[in-house]
């Protein structure tokens, strides 16, 4: 019997990619339409805005492809640990905090080693470790305490298959302390004595997405980073391929959807390629747990919940390029100590994508995407070259400390923070669609390493509590935005005018310039069409600063080669596209300051 689906698509034409090109230039009435529309991503290559079977991908980025089905019959189609980290301050505590998260929903444990543990007998008591993802993490993570934990399960457990992951990585440490012990090879977790279903040797990933690192970068300096680990523990005597099964990374996601995605199809794409360098027969890339942590670089502290909504996207991009655990953190993370709530909303969120979007029933939503596809072929192919070019030099601790990576990842955290400065990066109740209320103080950490995290959104945040202090002390927060009389113009400078200064909690009255109603406010927004401030201002300035005469004159809009002749009329102040939105503002801080 034919297939009814095979005759309903036989009924329509196929498309060619020649056939999208010529409708969009017909479409767009522009020759170089696909020009304009192509996306020149931070990443080194451009990305289209479509992609086509005739395109290809190479073999290397299909093979992946549902590579992560698994026969567990207890387990759905695609299966993804909840993770709660908990920090132990003394075991019976932190026992009490990880029994009450896995009859909340979570089903494994990170605990956070804060101190040496001589017995994890309290800290694992009445935890049914077989069924249940369970992790430790700190510097007090070593081959001493990961003998003390086999011993325990060898005990307790001498029947049943226990995984435990290990969360020890001291070149990331050296990373952002620039300190590096003399026998951390030795005293490493790999060179204890790890089970089978133990992985005792890890690397921390998010390192380079905390610093600002692109997702080429990232991948990049992740594998030269494994390789570093490889090569020392082979001068330790250890066989290769026990290094390579011991084997395990911690990624962060962020807001890049689709690159977030690609970026972890392609770094197992990576892995396959470095085993296959090194000899190392049956491995299978697939099978490398990835855990993956939401990140900290652009969550806001002035309006905490629309964390939940980066959250939210970083989990499902995490979830579709395949992570074997993830661990959403508090939205309130990146500024204080997460109150429970928040803790409990953000583990909620892996919940309700399994049980309420069902992204557990499909192996791997993004096997034939071809937007994703090429993606990851991108990547793949510009990690693996950056990476061979990190080796060639020397390999990751060499480009460390002769600050080739630093450097690299400094330059691209640098266009990072001036693309959200300018705005170009929107980041929702961070530098567009702020609020109007009090600002939150936020709790900072420093870093004195090669490398430094960072928080895109820190100079918004002080800006705003610079200017939440000013309004404190008697400055009116009040900003007129004067409509000229080309109405459209207006209304569109306007809402830029709101959406720029809004940043600074500034409250906003909208006024006619054929009839301005004088006030004592901080600031007159002059609102209208080039053409109108050319007929217009010189006429009337002086008219406005009498009606206005505490506030500073702005132009919304570039006057381009006419801001001499504006700022000899007093309007010593302009906002528009290309602005620096953090230096903008404090400019203006710093003039109402003074007045």
């Amino acid at each position: 019997m034919e297939n009814p689906t095979n005759k309903l698509l036989s009924e329509f034409k196929s498309s060619s990619y020649a056939d999208w090109l010529e409708r969009l230039v017909r479409d767009m009435k522009d020759e170089s339409a696909l020009e304009k529309i192509t996306w020149r991503s931070p990443e080194g290559f451009d990305i289209l805005p479509m992609y086509t079977p005739e395109q290809g991908v190479s073999p290397a980025v299909k093979a992946l492809d549902n590579s992560l089905l698994h026969s567990d019959p207890g387990l759905s189609a695609r299966h993804w640990w909840n993770v709660q980290k908990i920090e132990i301050e003394t075991a019976p505590l932190a026992n009490k905090k990880a029994l009450d998260v896995l009859n909340q929903g979570a089903d494994g444990l990170l605990f956070e080693l804060k101190s040496s543990l001589q017995s994890v007998e309290e800290l694992l008591k009445d935890i049914a470790l077989p069924y249940i993802w369970l992790g430790f993490k700190g510097k007090f993570v070593n081959a001493s305490f990961l003998d003390l934990v086999n011993t325990y399960l060898q005990k307790n457990y001498p029947e049943q298959s226990v995984a435990v992951h290990f969360y020890a990585d001291p070149l990331s440490e050296f990373a952002e302390s620039g300190k590096l012990h003399a026998d951390w090879a030795k005293q490493h977790p790999l060179m204890g004595k790890p089970s089978a279903n133990m992985r005792a040797l890890a690397i921390d990933a998010s390192l380079y997405t905390e610093a600002g690192a692109t997702k080429t970068q990232e991948l990049a300096f992740t594998l030269a980073h494994c390789v570093e680990y490889i090569e020392a523990f082979k001068a330790q005597g250890l066989d290769i391929k026990e290094i390579f099964g011991q084997l395990h990374f911690q990624m962060s996601v962020g807001g890049s959807y689709f690159l977030e995605i690609a970026k972890i199809k392609t770094f197992r794409v990576l892995l396959d390629h470095l085993a296959a360098g090194y000899g190392v027969q049956d491995f299978q890339a697939s099978e490398v747990p990835i855990h993956v942590v939401s990140s900290q670089l652009n969550k806001t502290a002035l309006e905490p919940y629309t964390n939940l909504l980066r959250l939210t996207t970083e989990a499902m991009s995490a979830i579709i390029g395949g992570c074997n655990s993830l661990q959403m953190d508090g939205f309130d993370e990146s500024f204080r100590s997460p109150k429970e709530n928040s803790k409990r909303w953000s583990r909620n969120l892996s919940l309700i994508l399994k049980e309420e979007a069902y992204f557990d029933k499909a192996v791997d939503p993004a096997a034939g995407s071809y937007y994703v596809e090429h993606i990851s072929e991108s990547l793949h192919q510009h990690a693996w070259d950056l990476f061979l070019s990190i080796q060639k030099e020397g390999g990751w601790l060499k480009n460390m400390e002769d600050g080739n990576i630093p450097n690299q990842i400094e330059s691209s955290a640098q266009q990072l923070m001036e693309s959200v400065a300018k705005r170009k990066k929107v980041l929702v109740g961070g530098n567009q669609y702020a609020y109007s209320r009090e600002a939150r103080e936020k709790e900072s950490n420093s870093y004195q390493g090669p490398i430094q995290r960072l928080s895109l959104l820190t100079d918004f945040e002080n800006i705003r509590q610079d200017f939440e202090r000013l309004f404190q002390k008697g400055v009116n927060p009040e900003a007129v935005l004067l409509h000229l009389p080309d109405a459209t113009m207006a209304k569109a400078r306007s809402s830029f005018a709101e959406g720029f200064l809004g940043l600074a909690g500034f409250r906003f009255i909208k006024q006619s310039a054929e009839n301005p109603q004088a006030s004592q406010a901080a600031l007159l927004v002059i609102c209208g069409s080039d053409t109108d401030y050319q007929a217009l201002i010189q006429e009337q300035v002086n008219s406005w600063k009498k009606a206005f005469p505490k506030a500073i004159l702005v132009l919304a809009g570039n006057p381009g080669e006419k801001s001499a002749h504006y700022e000899a009329l007093g309007i010593t102040q302009c906002i528009h596209l290309q602005s620096h939105a953090p230096q903008t503002l404090q400019d203006f801080h710093q003039q109402l300051s003074r007045s």
